[in-house]
């Protein structure tokens, strides 16, 4: 799979927009999932997000602004995205 591919099949979006979404689905289907399975995602959730906090202040202490063109990024791909799939249909 090349990096093109990569992007058009997985949107960038950042690690806690991902977790915040996971944590909303769990919520909203936990009568289907029942409590045990419910407490052990929900635990992998809090775990992951730990892993976050710790990566972020790692990533500090090297570069203190190192997220700091990261949404410019975004909006560069988004951009690029939108006008990709404007010339595909036009095609």
């Amino acid at each position: 799979m090349s990096l093109g591919d990569f992007y058009r099949a997985f949107p960038f979006r950042s690690v806690c927009e991902v977790t915040r979404e996971i944590h909303d689905i769990i919520t909203a289907h936990q009568d289907r999932l029942g409590p045990a399975l419910y407490q052990e995602i929900f635990g992998l959730l809090q775990e992951q997000m730990a892993m976050q906090k710790k990566m972020d202040g790692k990533l500090r202490q090297y570069r203190t602004d190192w997220d700091a063109d990261m949404w410019a990024a975004t909006a560069d791909f988004e951009a690029k995205q939108k006008r990709r799939e404007a010339n595909e249909a036009l095609r």
